[in-house]
């Protein structure tokens, strides 16, 4: 059966015994529905610590600029703060959807 779990379950036996668990950088699976239960909420190793809260103000405001003339070629943009959140949060993900399989699908379609 390919079950999430099963799934799961025979990666991680297979990551353990070639002792491969943190050189790892990606996963790549179809969109099937197994997959993406199985491996979407998985972090890369070494990554865990980006995406717990520490308690620590790291907002804009509490960055200060020494030098005025830094940003004058640059424009600064506001982002939503769910907007963040998400790409922060999905930039160290380990499973990543396959582009071929994903654009055969929607060629098809």
């Amino acid at each position: 059966r390919h079950t999430a779990d099963v799934l799961l379950a025979e990666f991680e036996k297979v990551i353990n015994y070639y002792r491969i668990e943190k050189k790892l950088v990606r996963l790549i699976t179809d969109n099937a529905a197994n997959n993406i239960k199985a491996f979407d909420n998985i972090l890369l190793p070494g990554f865990e610590t980006y995406f717990e809260n520490d308690g620590r103000n790291n907002d804009d405001e509490s960055l200060q600029d020494n030098d005025d003339d830094s940003n004058d070629h640059f424009e600064l943009v506001s982002l939503d703060d769910d907007i963040v959140q998400c790409l922060s949060e999905n930039l160290e993900l380990l499973r990543l959807p396959c582009f071929a399989h994903t654009l055969q699908l929607v060629v098809k379609d």
